[in-house]
């Protein structure tokens, strides 16, 4: 019974192990099975941290994209100076 239970709310043995691994495991598992995380959707709460990772790696990414616009969208400075003028 209580291994059942465990292999219904961690992704792998090793991931009962403590928290840290936990997310180490599932993250592991988010990269090698992203395009088809519904393979796990037998598995509610592993499937839910699942797709708690994707949502967090979108939001990451989404982040990083409006940053890189925000750069390039600020003005270049006006007096710019070569470091080694020819």
């Amino acid at each position: 019974f209580f291994y059942g239970y465990l292999l219904n709310q961690f992704i792998t043995d090793y991931a009962t192990t403590n928290a840290s691994e936990d997310f180490a495991e599932t993250f592991m598992f988010f990269l090698k099975y992203r395009r088809s995380l519904e393979r796990f959707a037998n598995r509610p709460v592993v499937y839910k941290k699942l797709k708690m990772v994707e949502r967090a790696v979108a939001r990451d990414r989404e982040e990083r994209v409006n940053s890189r616009i925000a750069l390039t969208e600020q003005e270049p400075h006006s007096k710019w100076t070569p470091l080694f003028p020819l």
